[in-house]
């Protein structure tokens, strides 16, 4: 009871106040009151003339809010343009015991917020909120020219959300697509390019969705696409598996990539061992002779893969890695042995130099 007693006592304030403008003078004004057959009951401030602008003060909603149904008195201000528009007003209530409503009676009217009778903010009939534009035409729509922030690059930002410090939770910005169809559960966060009249030039400059589109089965993924100027194109995706897929929209590894990738290093972990088994001395290390004859009948190096398979599988980086180092390592000891009988080889001929020396000094000596 004193919560309204308090609450009257604001809005019968603020009724001599606006009264007291250049709308309602007092002196060429009239307070009335009615009691209805519903057991409700409103005050008004109007002037005497049949027009003008009047302040109701009124117990209970009867405009279809609650209807008192909750069982809490209710106290509505209206603000009516003129007491032949009796749906046409504006008020401020407060209901149920739990809140204040603010709103229009009727439903093409939309509320307004300015500053110094400049409007910032529009609540559209449809329940479109416009921040920045007095036409918004989806659920938030935010226009304007914002002033550069030095945090972030001196860049322009239309919005920004930040997260209080000293929280145990977590803040997250959610976005949500509604079924288009039975087989359909897709969400999009589109990013538009559009030119200074919004025309039907405009375009999706790029798109993040996730979902399920036209039971294609394709549930649980997350896709990317850029524009190329004419169509959305879908760049990369990623499995619910976790596999991402750039250049190809059905990866079958961790990272498939259909396409050329420059990098300046890659390091890869391995999962077989480096071939320094070859430097053991128990190692069969394959003669030449054997490798000539193999190469003779099949047309490639011994354990490596025919060109037919690698066309048809394709190339293990780590595994032919290391069987190019294996064959490095084989033909290494290769190497070293004819490098041994290379050096045999010399010795041998050095040996036959100094014998034909001799030979020769001794013709001399027996053949003056």
């Amino acid at each position: 009871m004193k919560k309204t007693i308090l609450t009257l006592s604001f809005f019968v304030s603020a009724a001599v106040l606006f009264a007291q403008s250049d709308h309602i003078d007092l002196n060429e004004s009239k307070i009335t009151g009615n009691t209805l057959n519903d057991g409700t009951g409103y005050l008004d401030l109007e002037p005497n003339s049949s027009s003008g602008p009047v302040v109701r003060i009124m117990k209970l909603d009867r405009f279809g809010l609650n209807n008192g149904a909750d069982g809490h008195p209710d106290l509505l201000f209206q603000l009516l343009p003129d007491q032949s528009l009796q749906n046409n007003w504006s008020m401020l209530e407060s209901y149920g015991g739990a809140g204040l409503y603010i709103g229009t009676g009727q439903f093409t009217s939309p509320i307004a917020f300015g500053i110094n009778r400049i409007e910032k903010m529009r609540l559209s009939n449809q329940g479109y909120l416009g921040i920045g534009t007095s036409l918004p035409n989806h659920m938030i729509h935010v226009k304007g020219n914002p002033a550069q922030d030095a945090a972030f690059s001196n860049r322009q930002l239309l919005a920004y959300f930040e997260q209080s410090a000293n929280t145990s939770n977590t803040a997250g910005i959610a976005i949500k697509g509604a079924k288009k169809n039975s087989t359909s559960t897709v969400s999009y966060l589109d990013f538009d390019i559009y030119d200074n009249d919004e025309s039907t030039t405009d375009f999706t400059l790029s798109r993040v969705g996730g979902g399920k589109e036209n039971g294609t089965g394709i549930n649980g993924q997350l896709r990317f696409f850029t524009n190329d100027g004419t169509a959305l194109i879908e760049q990369m995706r990623i499995k619910a598996n976790g596999d991402i897929g750039i250049g190809t929209s059905s990866p079958d590894a961790k990272l498939t990539v259909k396409g050329e990738i420059h990098a300046e290093r890659v390091k890869v972990d391995l999962n077989i061992p480096a071939p320094d088994y070859v430097f053991e001395e128990d190692y069969q290390l394959l003669s030449l002779k054997s490798t000539a004859e193999y190469i003779d009948a099949n047309n490639h190096l011994p354990e490596v893969p025919s060109a037919e398979q690698l066309a048809a599988n394709g190339i293990d980086v780590v595994d032919m890695n290391m069987l190019l180092l294996k064959k490095i390592e084989e033909l290494t000891l290769h190497l070293i042995e004819k490098e041994k009988d290379i050096e045999l080889l010399k010795n041998e001929n050095k040996n036959l130099r100094l014998l034909e020396e001799r030979v020769n000094k001794i013709e001399k000596t027996l053949n003056p």
